[in-house]
């Protein structure tokens, strides 16, 4: 994500239909006010270690989350915004599903991926502020946001069971 604090991000309404933007710097100041479109992605490891980061760039506080993180701009597609945070993945991230995340604080329309990746990949682009955990304590341990926990929740009780399943070569 951009460093650029005055990007204007998509306000969009329970039917993805885009209804304004929010500057972010001004969503920063109370995003609860602001329904968001998300594009997350969970990394895995060939180890099975989840890779997360304390500095998320979708969000201002610090809590441990996907580092793969990214709002939809104004006026930009869903395509080119998928490319602009997958690019750095050898593999395509797949698609695990679409939810609606709504707590005191944000309100967020989540489509959460996954991709596997190699240790050496994870190192290429490894910068200090990402780590990988095992999924166990990550959920147990860690201080995580509130809608990491609930996608980590999903995806340790229904793909991470059938990671060694999957066919492709990661």
């Amino acid at each position: 994500m951009s460093n650029n604090i005055n990007r204007l991000l998509a306000v969009v309404d329970d039917n993805m239909n885009v209804t304004t933007s929010v500057s972010q710097e001004k969503y920063y100041e109370n995003p609860s006010l602001y329904k968001l479109f998300a594009i997350r992605i969970i990394a895995v490891t060939e180890n099975k270690r989840i890779v997360l980061s304390l500095a998320n760039r979708c969000f201002a506080d610090k809590q441990y989350d996907t580092p793969y993180c990214r709002f939809i701009e104004y006026k930009e597609d869903y395509e080119n915004s998928f490319d602009k945070l997958a690019f750095r993945f050898q593999e395509t991230p797949r698609y695990i599903m679409q939810h609606h995340y709504s707590d005191y604080r944000y309100d967020i329309i989540s489509r959460l991926y996954y991709v596997r990746i190699k240790e050496s990949e994870f190192n290429k682009f490894k910068y200090e502020d990402i780590e990988t955990y095992s999924i166990e304590d990550a959920i147990e341990k860690l201080p995580l946001r509130a809608i990491a926990k609930e996608e980590l929740i999903f995806f340790k009780e229904n793909i991470y069971p059938f990671l060694d399943l999957d066919v492709r070569r990661y």
